[in-house]
């Protein structure tokens, strides 16, 4: 057995990583993270991998996640992946979920990627393990879609509304 150095959870030999909190358990663990980290943009379906994650120029709309009672607004980038982030984690979300219970209502560490173009936002989800919806209907993976203003998203068992400003 091999001992989780982060949480003491323990593993079988040859387990890549700690299925409590994600961490490496070996070094092969560690160079398949570099190399994911390195990959994460080609990887992704044509479209999805070619925005930048850069500042958008001029007064974009300002977009609001609503959860839990609280607002939360997005970073103004082309595109934004929500997720949870972990220990030893190479790909990290521009939003943390976990602090929003994302372990308990499945959120995974990439599970939905926004992305503005033509001062419009897309949501596309990234093949999560338990999904995601926009206005209760499930989104197929890799497959953008239109959001609006007041649109409901789930990510796993994770409400939010969408809202919009205007831009300063």
């Amino acid at each position: 057995m091999i001992t989780c150095l982060d949480c003491r959870h323990t593993a079988p030999e040859g387990t890549l990583f700690c299925s409590e909190c994600g961490a490496p358990l070996s070094e092969a663990s560690l160079q398949w993270m570099e190399s994911q980290h390195a990959n994460f943009s080609k990887s992704l379906p044509p479209g999805l991998a070619d925005a930048e994650t850069a500042e958008l120029s001029g007064p974009a709309p300002v977009v609001l996640l609503v959860l839990q009672g609280q607002e939360l607004r997005l970073p103004d980038l082309a595109q934004c992946v929500l997720g949870r982030s972990g220990p030893h984690q190479a790909l990290l979300p521009d939003v943390d979920l976990g602090p929003y219970q994302g372990f308990e209502l499945g959120i995974s560490r990439l599970h939905l990627i926004l992305r503005r173009r033509d001062r419009n936002l897309f949501a596309a989800d990234l093949s999560s393990a338990n999904g995601s919806a926009l206005n209760g209907k499930r989104l197929a993976p890799y497959q953008e879609h239109l959001i609006h203003d007041g649109d409901i998203l789930t990510l796993g068992k994770l409400t939010l509304q969408v809202k919009f400003e205007a831009g300063s």
